[in-house]
């Protein structure tokens, strides 16, 4: 098994052994041409600072709920960009552990989140471990070795088989009663505003881009979490459907009129399932106030 001793140390980052090969691969590229564009330092902090939210801005689904002033020996983050849920968690609920696993594809995403760890100050009392490879391969940490596992909005962004490795290798390397967070992760396939933007996208192809979003039905976002073997390790879990998506508010660049208003509606609580826009999946453990 592949381990972090394994890896090569490059000014605070780590890279695995086939870096070069991952170096040229078009994900990679992309997420880096990505972060260089859109989360230039001054930039994301012009937009999330607010509010004295440093750099995470509102959150909603299951952040809100979760009590404060937990504490993990070690959390992994897959897909972690500059660190914005991390931030969230230790500015805003007071989330502590002695070790920070950070996992992205995009070197540029984990240098700006060492300057913003030196600046912000979240984790304090934690060992940053960033690793610069994608979700979808094996991780390089032990069995057993991690208490709390979050990712935010990144299962859309690989393939099937990337996700069901991903959630193998969570199952694996999550100690058991240990809990885990995958916020916005599935996009719903059925939202009536996903079926009309999939029905454009098809009736125009050339549209179609690279980090197309990947979407699931509720079933079949409970199946993957099942066949992983999470539950064995976390116990009872929670597919918490977002907001519905009823209409999109725009269609080919064309403003779809009184969308806001439609997809603002009242909706029967048993429509959720249906037209939210994404699901999030949780382990119950983690609503459990701190000790």
């Amino acid at each position: 098994m592949t381990t972090l001793n394994d890896f090569q140390l490059q000014n605070g980052v780590y890279f695995p052994p086939n870096s070069l090969q991952q170096g040229d691969s078009q994900p990679k590229q992309l997420w880096e041409k990505i972060a260089a564009k859109y989360y230039a330092d001054e930039s994301v902090k012009d937009e999330y600072v607010p509010n004295n939210l440093p750099l995470t801005g509102e959150r909603g689904g299951i952040w809100p709920s979760l009590p404060p002033g937990q504490h993990f020996d070690s959390i992994l983050e897959i897909g972690c960009g500059y660190g914005r849920a991390s931030i969230y968690l230790s500015k805003r609920k007071e989330f502590t552990c002695k070790k920070y696993y950070c996992l992205d594809i995009a070197e540029t995403m984990l240098r700006n989140l060492l300057k913003y760890k030196q600046e912000f100050n979240f984790y304090p009392a934690a060992d940053v471990f960033p690793i610069c490879m994608s979700a979808g391969e094996d991780l390089p940490l032990e069995d057993n070795s991690v208490n709390l596992v979050i990712s935010d909005s990144v299962f859309m962004h690989i393939t099937l088989e990337q996700v069901k490795r991903t959630l193998a290798e969570v199952k694996r390397v999550l100690r058991p009663g240990g809990s885990f967070i995958f916020h916005n992760s599935f996009y719903n396939k059925n939202s009536p505003k996903h079926v009309i933007h999939n029905t454009v996208r098809l009736m125009a192809f050339w549209r179609i881009k690279p980090l197309y979003l990947k979407q699931y039905s509720l079933e079949e976002v409970d199946e993957l979490i099942k066949a992983s073997g999470l539950p064995d390790k976390a116990a009872a879990f929670t597919i918490l459907p977002s907001e519905p998506a009823v209409i999109p508010t725009e269609v080919g660049g064309v403003a779809v009129p009184f969308s806001s208003t439609i997809n603002s509606l009242n909706y029967p609580e048993s429509w959720r399932g249906v037209l939210a826009r994404t699901y999030s999946v949780y382990s119950n453990n983690l609503l459990k106030p701190a000790a």
